[in-house]
């Protein structure tokens, strides 16, 4: 019976050794700080943190050991995946970016040791990153070094997004918001943009839906690539007996992309056509 025991109180202790169970706690903490927003659709539905633009920042993060035997000797990986935003089948998303070319980071550190109930916290520091979208997943055990009673909980992946510095303001000056049905060409609506931040814009497109044929264009004509400072909006009344009960209108709208592709802006004025 005593040599039975003696051959089962080594393989207690072995099994007790290896009765680790790292996992992720809390939130993510930024420095600098950061806000959150929840996006919705866009292939995302979750919440998104907001860095400052532009500047190197860190993320720590706190780990637990939720079994009853020692952990340590492990590394913790951090890969950072930039997103593309792209229209798909008439509906716009972002999908992850080719790993092979659009991992931005990627770092090991080595984990905290933890006894039994233990929590530390690991931190990354990164550099500045060009605006956009970015999953970031953080790895513990990531080359599997110990023996966990689970894996399931080893990943954390979280989105965060960086904005752009070229940020832009556009204003709509009514010039003539009501003319004529007679009055021919007729420039209705100025567009002003003002940078806010460094500049750069790109005047990408234009677009009108008229109730009754009139058309309209814009000075310049789009696409232009000289960050213009002013859109001035034309329309074409189209001269004609109007009898229909609904108010004739020409409805313009301008979209204006920062030239680092990281900022969309539309903004649409309204002119109304009066007929006799």
């Amino acid at each position: 019976m005593k040599r039975q025991s003696l051959l089962f109180l080594p393989l207690l202790f072995l099994w007790a050794a290896c009765d680790t169970d790292l996992a992720w706690e809390g939130e993510k903490d930024y420095a600098p700080a950061t806000t959150k927003i929840y996006v919705e659709d866009l292939g995302i539905e979750d919440s998104v943190d907001v860095l400052p633009a532009g500047v190197p920042f860190s993320v720590a993060r706190a780990v637990t050991n939720t079994g009853s035997g020692n952990a340590s000797g492990y590394e913790v990986k951090e890969e950072i995946l930039q997103y593309v935003f792209q229209a798909a089948g008439g509906s716009a998303g972002w999908v992850p970016g080719d790993p092979d070319t659009h991992i931005v980071f990627s770092d090991s550190v080595q984990g905290p040791a933890l006894g039994a109930n233990a929590l530390d916290s690991v931190r990354f520091s990164i550099p500045s990153l060009p605006c956009g979208l970015y999953e970031e997943i953080l790895t513990l055990d990531s080359d599997d070094d110990l023996d966990e009673t689970s894996e399931r909980n080893n990943e954390g992946r979280h989105f965060f997004f960086v904005p752009s510095t070229q940020q832009f303001n556009i204003n709509v000056v009514p010039v003539a918001p009501a003319i004529v049905h007679t009055a021919g060409r007729t420039n209705t609506h100025n567009f002003t943009i003002t940078p806010a931040g460094a500049p750069g814009w790109i005047y990408g497109h234009f677009s009108f839906v008229a109730t009754e044929g009139s058309t309209a264009d814009t000075v310049p004509v789009p696409p232009d690539l000289t960050s213009p400072p002013l859109i001035r909006m034309f329309v074409t009344p189209r001269e004609h007996n109007f009898t229909s009960g609904f108010e004739p209108s020409v409805t313009g709208k301008i979209t204006v992309i920062s030239q680092d592709g990281c900022v969309i802006k539309q903004e649409t004025a309204k002119a109304i056509i009066e007929h006799s």
